[in-house]
């Protein structure tokens, strides 16, 4: 596997002075500024991924070679002087998770029987020097526990959450800023510092009545927030947006920060449960696992293809819907320019999709408030 240093290196996140509002150690954007806080430095990246991620195996016998650290036996390693993977990871270096492994753009999934062709992830994938960044932006509404949970786990992986949440549902009716005030109150503070909170106060466009134009508006608005309050991004940093209720592997994403080539837009086939991460789906009625929901891209084809817009991200195969030519133009001049390909990458088991994940006041509150 190639480790040539391919890839822009945005040293550090910059947020503008002018649109933040500062509380407490997050952040909030308001559609009316209260107060302005000065604050224009967010991160500083200079994660070495040989040194931070990977581990020199040696012996008398080979040349020094690298293998990812979460996903190698050392010990054995070092007795065969080659990289020998723990069981959920693959690749020479073992930095590729099995479920990556295993899964294949969409070309190559179109293809079945005798002439399918093998793709050869080996050959393919190059190892960064350098991780990207991550942002992951979400909608927040009452996944107080999921919440808890997603940023426990993906902590250290995400280098910016971007939570949107609004005093308004999508069916029109008013509501109170839970997410907000929670953390105003201290909650999750240790985790401040990567939070990123964004306050709307503005309706659809088109108003209330079309469900679908309403989630599609608060996506959008999500994106737009994000994308201009953070500056100093690299084109191939990575944005991911997922609902509230979507919750992947942190071992996929690592994945994405530390290699090149992988084709886009990346998306999850998540595991399936209701009420409870206890009780999955009947596969034999709707099948155990979520259709593949497109969630991650890169921040330039986020703009050239999706208009930075992830209502459009989460539309499967837009980059080559034939509604769309100047869509699928876009999408060739981006792999010409960057030689990576609009190709979607679906990756199965990708994490878990719990479906009403609350008690039943939550379920309730949840169903007087979802779009009409």
């Amino acid at each position: 596997m190639a480790s040539q240093c391919q890839h822009n290196q945005g040293t550090t996140f910059n947020i503008p002075n002018e649109i933040f509002f500062k509380v407490s150690a997050f952040f909030i954007i308001q559609v009316s500024s209260l107060q302005i806080v000065p604050y224009v430095h967010f991160r500083k990246i200079h994660e070495d991924v040989r040194s931070q991620y990977f581990v020199t195996i040696a012996n008398s016998k080979v040349n020094a070679i690298l293998c990812y650290k979460k996903g190698t036996d050392e010990t054995q390693s070092r007795d065969r002087g080659s990289c020998v993977c723990n069981s959920d990871f693959c690749g020479s270096d073992c930095g590729v998770p099995c479920r990556v492994w295993s899964s294949r753009p969409s070309s190559f999934e179109e293809h079945s029987g005798d002439d399918k062709p093998v793709y050869n992830w080996t050959s393919v994938l190059k190892r960064r020097c350098v991780a990207r960044r991550l942002i992951h932006a979400l909608p927040v509404n009452l996944e107080i526990d999921l919440f808890e949970t997603r940023v426990a786990s993906l902590f250290d992986v995400v280098d910016l959450f971007v939570i949107a949440e609004s005093n308004m549902t999508n069916s029109g009716g008013t509501r109170p800023l839970v997410f907000g005030n929670m953390l105003k109150s201290g909650w999750l503070s240790p985790y401040h510092h990567k939070i990123m909170y964004v306050f709307r106060d503005t309706p659809p466009p088109t108003g209330f009545d079309d469900g679908v134009k309403a989630d599609a508006y608060m996506r959008t608005h999500l994106t737009n927030s994000a994308l201009d309050s953070v500056s100093d991004l690299a084109d191939d940093d990575l944005f991911m947006y997922s609902d509230g209720d979507e919750l992947p592997r942190p071992e996929l994403l690592q994945f994405l920060k530390l290699y090149d080539n992988f084709s886009l837009p990346v998306a999850f086939k998540y595991k399936w449960a209701i009420f409870g991460f206890f009780w999955t789906v009947d596969e034999s009625v709707l099948g155990s696992y979520s259709n593949p929901i497109p969630s991650v891209t890169t921040i330039d084809s986020l703009k050239d293809i999706y208009a930075s817009d992830s209502s459009l991200l989460r539309k499967g195969f837009y980059y080559k819907n034939t509604e769309y030519p100047d869509v699928i133009e876009a999408s060739r001049k981006y792999t010409e320019r960057t030689r990576v390909s609009m190709d979607q990458l679906s990756i199965y088991d990708a994490g878990w999709h719990c479906s009403w994940c609350f008690q039943p006041e939550g379920i309730r509150a949840k169903l007087l408030d979802a779009p009409k």
